[in-house]
């Protein structure tokens, strides 16, 4: 991850903060989670605007004492800011030096990280709590101090001239708006003409979970070897049994995507060859991981993209159980309150499109799992018998998407019989 944004400040300038104070809310491309401070002082100055992209590693605000002078501070910040845009470092820095008077810290750990300097006592940092698996890659060069990343892109896109636009951001700092308002000064409506063949549009900037989905999907796509297996599931007596458990007035309601994620794992367990991943043993060497234990992420639709929140031993969870976790997990992604662990470290993907009445579709894998089942609408159907009678029954179809380095064909299709088996047969396996 290379950057996030500041979705809230929580202070302004003036507060005197304590160690523990909630600084700002950071967003990152799967959550908003809370950045304490470890320092106690009054806030100086505020370095990042609200919804503004931060770099890894770049300062978002000075803590110092009320009659300090910021002088020292500030050098270090134009100093940090050039680092930023010219260093290509290997691995995340463990510590930073500052002035004498003034400590910059950064994190050890997991990146992302986002720094706080503090003036007139040494300090420690604060960083946002780590929400990706891999260690973030290394910023871009901008070109310029005073030019925040996706101002320079954005002026890139748009065709603005960064030396003809004054910044309005911390220090003078160009800002997305900045390049956005000098746009509008300089743009002028062209005559429609009877040829004209370009649409009307309007570009924005994605945002960071939906970078993300980007980056991570078609990494997957491309490097994961696709293949796809369909079936049509009978399911006249899951529809059944799920009847009969709504009709006993159990606590929690249970939905035909909990008892397809508890098929799903119980095939799992039974199919266990497909419970792997394929991964790099980090000299080099490709390596097939088999995962012991069974963990399904479910894919829940927000608003500017999606996230998949994980059942952790899903085959060992009865239907009320996974019911409640899969409401739980999804009122948490909605509101972007999702923790880390609850969104890594699945080892095979349900997606399901049943509520929007699409009949079928194929799914992108979701790493690390080498196995992902996209799920369609039950639906009514003609049937033709044993007895070769046209009845009508309800089917749903399911399509599997497999990573062939890990999953062939005929193991593939073993896995499918198994959860076709569960799923139509489901009193003695769901319960």
């Amino acid at each position: 991850m290379r950057e996030g944004n500041i979705a809230a400040w929580r202070v302004k300038v003036g507060d005197k903060i304590s160690p523990g104070d909630i600084l700002a809310e950071i967003e990152t491309d799967k959550a908003i989670m809370e950045y304490e401070s470890l320092d106690a002082g009054i806030v100086r100055q505020l370095l990042v605007a609200e919804k503004e992209p931060v770099m890894v590693g770049a300062p978002i605000c000075i803590l110092g004492n009320a009659t300090e002078d910021l002088a020292d501070v500030s050098a270090k910040i134009a100093a940090m800011r050039a680092a930023l845009g010219a260093a290509v470092p290997t691995e995340p820095a463990t510590t930073s030096t500052a002035a004498p008077g003034a400590v910059v810290a950064s994190a050890p750990q997991p990146l992302p990280q986002v720094s706080a300097i503090t003036t007139g006592h040494p300090a420690t940092a604060a960083t946002a709590a780590a929400v990706a698996p891999t260690v973030a890659h290394p910023p871009r060069a901008v070109g310029r101090v005073g030019v925040s990343p996706l101002a320079a892109r954005v002026a890139a896109e748009m065709g603005v001239d960064l030396k003809r636009v004054v910044g309005t951001g911390p220090d003078g700092r160009v800002v997305k708006r900045d390049v956005v308002e000098a746009a509008n000064r300089q743009i002028t409506v062209p005559m429609l003409s009877a040829g004209s063949v370009t649409p009307a549009f309007e570009d924005s900037a994605p945002s960071q979970m939906r970078k993300v989905i980007a980056s991570r999907l078609v990494e997957s796509k491309n490097s994961a070897p696709h293949f796809y297996l369909t079936k049509d599931i009978d399911m006249d007596q899951a529809m059944a049994l799920r009847e009969q458990i709504l009709a006993s007035g159990p606590k929690v309601r249970i939905s035909i995507n909990d008892m397809v994620v508890r098929a799903a794992a119980l095939a799992s367990r039974k199919i266990n060859a497909v419970n792997a991943a394929w991964v790099d043993d980090g000299g080099g060497r490709p390596m097939v991981r088999h995962f012991s234990d069974i963990h399904v992420g479910v894919a829940v639709a927000l608003e500017d993209g999606l996230v998949t929140p994980v059942v952790r031993h899903a085959d060992k969870r009865s239907l009320s159980d996974i019911a409640v976790d899969i409401r739980d997990m999804a009122e948490k992604a909605k509101t972007r309150r999702l923790d880390p662990e609850h969104y890594q470290g699945n080892t095979l993907t349900v997606s399901n499109l049943g509520m929007y009445g699409i009949d079928s579709f194929t799914a992108i894998i979701n790493p690390p799992a080498s196995l992902i089942m996209a799920v369609g609408a039950v639906r009514y159907t003609p049937v033709v018998n044993k007895d070769m009678e046209v009845t009508v029954g309800q089917r749903m179809t399911v399509t599997v998407s497999c990573d062939h380095r890990v999953v062939d064909g005929a193991l593939g299709a073993q896995w499918l019989q198994e959860f076709q088996r569960i799923m139509e047969s489901p009193v003695g396996a769901l319960l």
